[in-house]
């Protein structure tokens, strides 16, 4: 009997009931396969049954470790805005969208207004806490506040993607999706960048194209005219957002006097082991963890290798590599950013404790931070000590706010000093961006005010509320995971700026960058050259909470970037890069050149490359010189040195790209190049200026149409920028 033509197929019963007959007319090929077509028959039929039932309380094991309410499913509501607000009685939800911290500062500053000078109770909320969906409920008799930062060349902050999405998503195409929602808005952006405040106009835009209504105007402030502007923009928009929002609720404002929202509990019935003496999470008071890496659990990487690239004065360059080994779930692609978790320096941590007056026991006593009311989001990890949320958990080095010179000056232990801030309060737009500019921070601030009594009046809750939290500093990854899987590495250029003097004293004092002169620390013990440090140094504490930082080792993250190489290495790339911006192209280049040592095809990549002179910062010199004799014709590297006394004078990158125009041109027209560029926004303003001219002469294109291809290349990943605020 022939079963491969004219015969009926068998179903799963008929295999167990063959007669002997058909069964000795089966092949022994036939035989196995209807055995094996039988079992899978059988399995798949008692799925669920006798095998692979469902645990019905296969929920309780994946309980958030930072959940102490019990092994309970959480509902989904719970990220429903509108039953928050419900639940918690609260009038306003003010969403934040930050990126560096300063947006969500405004907006606990703001909420503590709102309840201040109106009586009105509101809700502060991450964007990225809340399911957005539930935004269509948002009833007419609650207000939303928006406080959004742009993000680079117009895009969200990292917690407020989700948000971005639900807007352009299809969930909100009706225009009638928001219409009972009224909300204000004020963005945080740099005029530096083209697509100034890009991010606040889009979701203004979206947000009445759904229906809802914008009260007011919206707020912009300008990180490019200096952290003062920004605060006095603010200050302006918040004073006639008030006024707009007690009108529209039926409140009468009232003089602004400090209200707490928080408070420090000093009998604290901790265990030490459950005290947080600086760990950033949960896993971190049991040992480092080595999953789940990210913003909220940062891992304790080794130092691998640390040099200086150069020194020169006041100036210097750290190179890092850090050993990532023991985690084979934390990657990185050329391109991506690494996050550097610093530690405050001791000497601005002891001058602080010595002007709040805290004796040894204060400051190392345990202290509970809880919140006044339901709602209010409790900023730092607790239990603590006084002491840890100076050294590891605020910004205390960064400049002075608006609003805490306004409650300090309540505070000031004499006459003397509450009259110096009331004078500074009242000529903030003047006074203020003369002291931001010199970096005048709290302590400093307390100091200049009233050096020679004891601030004893000043609470912790009131730093904790009005300082931001010390974040991660982001470095853009200088090596290719091709060459150095678990090593990356980065560039870093040691800040330090002149600072107003606070005591008597033949030399002034400077302002050192929190993350870099850190890391210049760790490079110094790394080699045992701590001793040699000089008073103007700071030092830190770089053993880490509980001594989990020998070795030494750094907190870091990774985050991935969308400043990619093409996908086809044999396309030409170009990049432009100044200072500490050629970090993600010595990446680059090497893992074009891994790629060619294989004897794959990689294209052309041709680098421009500014810093001040030959021999003082040229980053990787050696490494790029090596690699043209190792890989001849491959990189083609163009220098510009702005300090380099020659005929040329001083000469910048963008005028070397001018230079070599007509080449660029056809390498982006002809030869499908990708263009890159890295470093301050004010350089690639310029270099996107001659890209346009050069476009426009080469491509017979006028200016118009010059930017449009720009523009176009944009959106085709083909121009990428990595660009920050110098």
């Amino acid at each position: 009997m022939d079963h491969s033509k004219n015969a009926w197929p068998l179903s799963p019963y008929d295999t167990f009931y063959l007669s002997p007959k058909v069964v000795r007319s089966l092949d022994l090929d036939d035989i196995v396969a209807l055995v094996i077509l039988a079992f899978l028959s059988f399995a798949y039929l008692s799925y669920g049954y006798l095998y692979a039932k469902p645990e019905p309380n296969n929920h309780l094991f994946f309980v958030s470790p930072q959940d102490t309410s019990g092994i309970k499913r959480r509902s989904q509501d719970r990220r429903n805005v509108v039953e928050k607000m419900n639940e918690l009685d609260k009038d306003v939800a003010i969403f934040f969208g930050s990126q560096s911290g300063r947006a969500q500062g405004f907006a606990s500053s703001l909420a503590r207004e709102c309840r201040a000078r109106l009586g009105v109770n509101a809700l502060v909320a991450d964007l990225d806490d809340y399911d957005h969906r539930h935004l269509s409920t948002f009833p007419a008799n609650k207000i939303m506040i928006l406080i959004l930062a742009t993000y680079g060349e117009g895009g969200p902050p990292d917690n407020a993607n989700t948000f971005q999405e639900y807007l352009s998503g299809s969930q909100i195409e009706k225009t009638s999706k928001l219409a009972n929602l009224r909300y204000f808005a004020y963005g945080l952006g740099d005029s530096n960048y083209r697509l100034y405040n890009r991010f606040v106009d889009e979701v203004d835009e979206r947000m009445q194209a759904a229906g809802a209504l914008r009260l007011g105007y919206i707020g912009k402030g300008d990180a490019a005219l200096g952290n003062t502007a920004t605060e006095d923009s603010f200050g302006k928009w918040k004073a006639d957002m008030l006024k707009a929002l007690g009108e529209t609720m039926g409140k009468e404002a009232r003089p602004m006097t400090y209200e707490p929202s928080l408070e420090v509990i000093d009998q604290c019935a901790a265990e030490p082991a459950d005290i947080y003496l600086g760990e950033p999470s949960p896993q971190h008071l049991t040992g480092s963890p080595k999953s789940n890496i990210n913003l909220q659990n940062p891992y304790a990487a080794p130092v691998a290798l640390s040099k200086e690239l150069f020194t020169r004065g006041d100036r210097n360059c750290v190179h890092i590599e850090f050993d990532i080994s023991k985690v084979p779930s934390l990657k990185y692609v050329s391109g991506d950013h690494l996050a550097v978790w610093p530690i405050n320096p001791e000497g601005e941590v002891e001058r602080l404790i010595g002007l709040l007056g805290w004796g040894w026991t204060m400051r190392n006593a345990c202290i509970d931070i809880v919140a006044k009311e339901n709602g209010t989001p409790v900023p730092l990890p607790t239990p603590t000590t006084r002491e840890t949320v100076l050294r590891y958990y605020l910004e205390i080095c960064g400049p002075v706010s608006y609003d805490l010179v306004g409650f300090m000056k309540e505070l000031a232990p004499s006459e003397n000093g509450k009259k110096m801030l009331e004078a500074l309060h009242r000529d903030w737009t003047r006074i203020g961006e003369e002291l931001s500019s010199k970096y005048l921070n709290v302590a400093k601030l307390m100091q200049l005010a009233e050096p020679n009594q004891p601030w004893t009046n000043v609470p912790l809750a009131l730093l904790i509320e009005s300082l931001p939290k010390l974040r991660p500093r982001y470095y853009s990854i200088a090596s290719s995971p091709s060459v150095a899987a678990r090593k990356p590495a980065i560039t870093a250029v040691v800040n330090a700026m002149p600072s107003i003097p606070t005591t008597p004293s033949p030399t002034a004092e400077r302002f050192h960058g929190v993350a870099t002169n850190y890391l210049l620390a760790v490079k110094r013990q790394l080699h045992g050259e701590l001793d040699s440090l000089t008073p103007d140094h700071p030092s830190y504490a770089l053993s880490g909470p509980r001594n989990r930082l020998e070795g030494p080792k750094v907190l870091l993250h990774i985050r991935p970037s969308t400043f990619k190489l093409p996908t086809n290495p044999a396309r030409p790339i170009i990049m432009v890069g100044a200072g500490t911006g050629i970090a993600p192209f010595r990446g680059f280049v090497q893992e074009r050149g891994k790629l060619a040592s294989m004897g794959k095809e990689a294209g052309r990549a041709l680098l421009f490359f500014g810093c001040r002179h030959p021999d003082e910062d040229f980053l990787y010199r050696d490494e790029w010189e090596a690699f043209q004799r190792q890989q001849p014709g491959m990189l083609d590297m163009v220098t510009a040195f702005s300090r380099l006394d020659s005929a040329e004078g001083k000469v910048y990158v963008q005028q070397r790209v001018r230079e070599r125009g007509q080449e660029v041109a056809r390498l982006l027209l002809e030869e499908q190049a990708y263009f890159y560029i890295c470093g301050s926004v004010r350089m690639a303003a310029d270099v996107r200026v001659a890209l346009v001219d050069m476009l426009a002469q080469w491509g017979s294109k006028s200016e118009e149409e010059a930017d449009r291809y720009l523009k176009m290349l944009k959106k085709l990943k083909r121009y990428q920028e990595d660009v920050w605020s110098s």
